[in-house]
């Protein structure tokens, strides 16, 4: 969102027109010239003489010296008075912010910021709600010190060091997931601007747009009213707009020349109007983001934008705090995304590579690349991607993904506004129409949710929030739960969030009722040794092991998905969750410890450890070796012989130095560095690129069941190293850690990534996985408490583990 600011140019220093001095005394003239005659001063005639074509000034000698004092008098005081005047112009300037406020606002009383301690003189039923979005504030600008009421908000309240914009970490995708708890894809703001020939009167989205259909999901304005309650907003993505059949919440038309005082001024209004109760307000300043596109996140400009809103904020504090309302209300301050520079050398033109003036191909300028296609049936998505100005590119410009190989992560793939192709940007890429399309900022922002540069702001003050609470980073979809909670209501809508998540935060936290969990039953234990010409190792089940075996606790599930199919297998050091509908496991858990055992793995041997197996997994050994399988478990344990464990793939997904040998030297080298992991794995069937996890008969519906679209694998381990008596929980709770992978077992990376890049791209939250899968982790409460276990549950992965580099 972006406004003009005055600008002051300052005279050009060079400027050289002549002055009195510079003049000759003779210049010659044109011949066509007449001679002229007049006077100038007494005793001084000024003569044109047509014959020699020369102008000259005759004066006396006498008067020489006096008239070059007062023309030098004259100069001088006129410069005077232009210097008084370019100094009381530039005072205007400076004084005054954008769209006419004054530096009266700078300079306000902030007595409020001297003690954490509120009054409230005013009777709510329930505390009211002020949300205040400051666009484009990213986090890092914090530690700039010039944001002093920012501060004292957060320092009094709680706050999150950071936290994560939704991908693509644009403004109205963005505005309106923190108000609806919606992923872009879930809601349908994709971006700023996308096709969509479905929409009634229009088939193009802008951020002026007002056909409701345009929006999904239920915004929070929306969720209150509903229930009876109050909401109004002061600009917002979306308040202008009826969505779901309801008046639109919004104040004024969105227009950036509105002061922010003026905002400002309406918001208290609002909150002292007798004639009824607002529940929620929302308000939005389009500062930092215009003075971030406009000079780039490191510029002076940023920097007076971050003092302007700041002072905006003390005003409204000093405000409610005059009028006995600091008390009463719940503030909460968040941005939607952060800022990054724009690099010169990192321009992308659709025109390189499309033909944009065939009618099926829509794209837009954006710093998010994006091809949709009116009828994909009509566009040769092989012969497209098969661009060498696409295949290859490792990532310097952009990473290029279709809907099966775009990271799950990103939650970018479920909804067709999205297109055919994405583009994913590296920091700083813009891309353009054609060379026609020129943009001069020196910002923007759009780019992968997890970069430090599109980090965005978040901090809680009033009384329903309680004091000096830091919470660790999370996605903005958990926002509009913890909204509902602030306002105490009884019914939220459906959304993307994980309900528990900023509990921590709450002075009277609702009781959650736990998912109902149930522990599978074991397997019928009937193993099965099948070798082809090589040996077979012992298998050994936890019951019947030797003291140095340990026990995976029981497997549990949650309710919804026990069924008599699923049973399971307990191993020593590890545990199978295996369907014995679809004759394959769900999930392999093993604890992998060192020193790490030589196996090896040109044996062709096939272990079977359930009654049910899959026979033809048995029955013959050459055509086992002609179908490539991936295995659950480690590569240097006995288990990867389990038939059970192994699942069918792509042969140019785990053939020699393939994506998930390379993954499995990493797991590898991790397991070398922490002595000590638990690997969770599991197969995910995610046929038509959703969100959610199909059902069963979906999967035993199709032929290639036993082909899943991605592997996922969690491994858990111990800050410290310290783990208790069990083996798999950490002595201190608090150093407990986890990461996660979604890998889609692809043939190839498309983007010839180097490997480590690759696969913290696929890279993800364990809920992510739950979604795919129905599953739940963290669950057993003697070893992980409720919050303990959302925080592992919903942490976004910024970076891969720290690993030895060399193999020992």
């Amino acid at each position: 969102m972006m406004y003009r600011l005055l600008r002051v140019f300052p005279p050009d220093e060079h400027d050289r027109r002549p002055s009195i001095n510079s003049v000759p005394k003779s210049f010659p003239l044109s011949p066509t010239s007449r001679a002229l005659q007049m006077t100038t001063l007494p005793g001084e005639t000024f003569r044109m003489d047509l014959k020699d074509s020369v102008v000259s000034l005759e004066r006396p000698k006498s008067e020489h010296h006096r008239l070059k004092l007062i023309l030098l008098g004259t100069v001088a005081f006129l410069l005077l008075l232009v210097a008084i005047a370019l100094v009381v112009l530039i005072f205007v300037l400076i004084t005054r912010s954008p769209e006419g406020e004054t530096t009266e606002f700078y300079n306000l009383d902030r007595g409020w910021q001297a003690s954490c301690q509120r009054r409230c003189s005013k009777k709510f039923s329930t505390p009211p709600l002020l949300l205040i979005s400051f666009d484009g504030f990213q986090a890092g600008y914090l530690s700039r010190n010039l944001s002093p009421a920012i501060k004292s908000i957060f320092d009094c309240g709680s706050k999150a060091d950071y936290i994560f914009p939704s991908y693509p970490s644009i403004t109205f995708p963005n505005h309106y997931t923190i108000i609806t708890g919606l992923y872009p894809e879930s809601h349908g703001i994709v971006t700023n601007a996308f096709f969509d020939g479905s929409v009634r009167g229009e088939s193009t989205f802008t951020k002026g747009s007002k056909n409701p259909d345009w929006y999904g999901g239920e915004p929070l304005w929306n969720t209150l009213r509903k229930q009876g309650r109050n909401a109004s907003s002061f600009f917002w993505p979306g308040s202008e707009v009826p969505i779901q059949g309801m008046p639109p919440p919004a104040f004024l038309p969105y227009n950036s020349t509105v002061p922010f005082s003026q905002r400002v001024d309406q918001v208290v209004k609002w909150l002292l109007d007798p004639s009824g109760e607002m529940s929620f307000i929302s308000i939005y300043f389009d500062e930092p983001d215009s003075s971030g596109h406009q000079g780039g996140p490191i510029s002076d400009k940023v920097n007076s934008a971050i003092i302007y809103v700041d002072a905006m904020l003390n005003y409204l504090m000093s405000e409610l705090d005059r009028n006995g309302l600091v008390g009463c209300v719940n503030v909460v301050i968040v941005s939607d995304h952060g800022m990054q520079s724009v690099r010169e050398d990192q321009k992308v033109y659709y025109d390189d590579f499309l033909d944009i003036s065939d009618p099926n191909v829509k794209v837009f300028d954006s710093s998010i690349g994006r091809v949709q296609l009116v009828d994909e049936a009509k566009t040769n998505l092989s012969a497209l991607l098969s661009s060498e100005f696409l295949k290859c590119q490792k990532g310097d410009f952009f990473r290029v993904y279709d809907r099966h190989s775009t990271p799950m992560c990103l939650h970018y793939t479920d909804n067709k506004r999205i297109g055919a192709i994405l583009l994913d940007p590296s920091e700083g890429t813009e891309f353009y129409i054609d060379r026609g399309h020129p943009w001069s900022g020196k910002g923007d922002h759009g780019y992968d949710n997890r970069l430090k540069s599109m980090r965005a702001i978040f901090g809680a003050f009033g009384p329903s929030i309680r004091s000096g609470v830091t919470v660790p980073p999370f996605q903005n979809i958990e926002l509009y739960n913890f909204f509902a909670n602030l306002l105490e209501l009884p019914i939220s809508a459906p959304n993307n969030g994980t309900k528990g998540t900023l509990d921590t935060l709450l002075v009277n936290p609702p009781k959650r009722e736990e998912t109902n969990m149930t522990t599978v039953p074991d397997c019928e234990e009937q193993p099965k040794t099948f070798s082809c010409g090589h040996v077979c190792p012992t298998v050994e089940f936890a019951r019947s092991a030797s003291g140095s075996c340990r026990s995976v606790p029981k497997l549990r599930v949650p309710s919804v998905l026990s069924n008599d199919a699923l049973c399971a297998i307990d191993l020593c050091n590890a545990s199978l969750l295996f369907d014995r509908r679809l004759k394959s496991s769900k999930m392999a858990v093993s604890i992998l410890d060192t020193p790490i055992r030589n196996v090896d793995h040109r044996s062709d041997c096939r272990i079977a450890v359930s009654a049910f197996s899959n026979e033809e997994h048995l029955r013959n050994c050459s055509e086992m070796n002609r179908k490539p399988s991936l295995i659950l478990f480690s590569d240097d344990d006995d288990y990867r012989f389990v038939v059970d464990a192994q699942l069918q793939a792509d042969p140019k997904f785990v053939k020699p130095n393939g994506i998930w040998e390379k993954f499995l030297k990493l797991i590898k080298k991790y397991r070398k560095h922490y002595r000590r992991l638990i690997m969770f794995s599991g197969p995910i069937y995610n046929f038509n690129s959703g969100r959610n996890a199909p059902s069963e008969d979906d999967v035993s519906r199709r032929s290639n069941a036993s082909s899943p679209t991605h592997i996922f694998v969690i491994l858990f381990r111990c800050a410290d190293g310290l783990w208790t008596s069990s083996g798999v929980s950490c002595s201190n709770p608090g150093n407990s850690r986890v990461i996660s992978f979604l890998l889609p077992t692809i043939p190839e990376d498309y983007n010839c990534l180097d490997s480590d890049e690759y696969l913290f791209h696929h890279t993800a939250r364990v809920r992510d996985i739950e979604l795919a899968t129905g599953l739940e982790f963290f669950a057993d409460r003697d070893l992980f408490d409720a919050a303990m276990a959302i925080r592992l549950r919903t942490a976004l992965p910024e970076e891969l583990w720290q690993r030895e580099l060399s193999e020992r």
